[in-house]
């Protein structure tokens, strides 16, 4: 079963997004970043980057006959030839329910100051809860990350 993981920032998640790529490449993940258009893809390209000295990340742009080596894909449309586990969906981008079963884990990122994200992302929750999949959001407050709801809990086997 796919886990499915919401992330509502308080502001352009751009910051959100490098640690949860960080994150899913220290699995040895391969990832694709879902944008909703590519002004998006260009944009968090650019930002994306921008990296501390002591962390690099392989991002590439989708579309070259390299995509196959690159552990960090972005594109606006959901492509697999870098045969990504992990899926990270951008606020304003859409999801079908066909590709969902493809990764092992999605993750949605959006601003809650942005009133289009904000209801992009309550559209997909609704879509992608009736799937059945694990589904958690996570709001971000002072003391960093926060569970506020969560759907189809996996069941915990008893001895």
């Amino acid at each position: 079963m796919v886990k499915i993981f919401f992330y509502q920032s308080d502001g352009p998640p751009t910051k959100l997004l490098f640690s949860l790529l960080e994150k899913s490449r220290s699995q040895n993940w391969s990832i694709l970043v879902s944008c909703s258009d590519q002004n998006e893809v260009e944009f968090l390209h650019d930002q994306l980057w921008v990296q501390p000295d002591d962390h690099f990340l392989g991002i590439g742009i989708a579309g070259s006959e390299f995509d196959r080596f690159q552990p960090v894909l972005l594109s606006e449309k959901p492509l697999f030839n870098n045969d990504p586990q992990v899926m990270i969906v951008t606020g304003k981008s859409t999801i079908e329910a066909d590709v969902v079963t493809k990764f092992t884990r999605i993750m949605i990122v959006f601003n809650r100051n942005d009133q289009k994200e904000l209801a992009a992302s309550r559209e997909k929750w609704k879509s992608l809860s009736g799937l059945g999949h694990h589904m958690q959001l996570y709001c971000q407050d002072r003391n960093g990350w926060t569970l506020k709801a969560e759907v189809n809990q996996e069941k915990k086997e008893v001895d």
